[in-house]
């Protein structure tokens, strides 16, 4: 999910993906999700840092909302795990992101 420069606010164009990722998250049967918060290399570590945690915490809400059986853990790694390169407005958009990672994945006979 990718967020607009200098915002952490789920937009309504995010939320309708946020129903799809949860709808996946379901059906996954998992029993918790890490969700990390990443920014571009604009500004200062420190702002940045702020930034990624708010970014990870308002799709912790969105999520925790449609899953409240899944147990969410929220990180935010500021600008220190870039996908692409800073250098570029099209990088810098792709590392103002959140990825969550599932745990507690159900195998075929149910078993965790």
């Amino acid at each position: 999910m990718l967020f607009a420069f200098d915002k952490f606010e789920v937009t309504t164009k995010a939320d309708k993906v946020l129903d799809h990722i949860a709808e996946e998250i379901g059906d996954a049967q998992v029993s918790s999700a890490t969700i990390v918060g990443h920014t571009d290399g604009q500004g200062t570590e420190a702002y940045n840092q702020t930034l990624s945690e708010k970014r990870a915490r308002s799709v912790e809400a969105e999520l925790s909302a449609r899953l409240p059986e899944v147990s969410f853990t929220v990180e935010g790694r500021g600008w220190h795990e870039p996908i692409a390169s800073n250098k570029t407005d099209e990088g810098r958009a792709l590392n103002r992101r959140v990825t969550i990672t599932l745990e507690g994945i159900a195998n075929q006979e149910g078993r965790r």
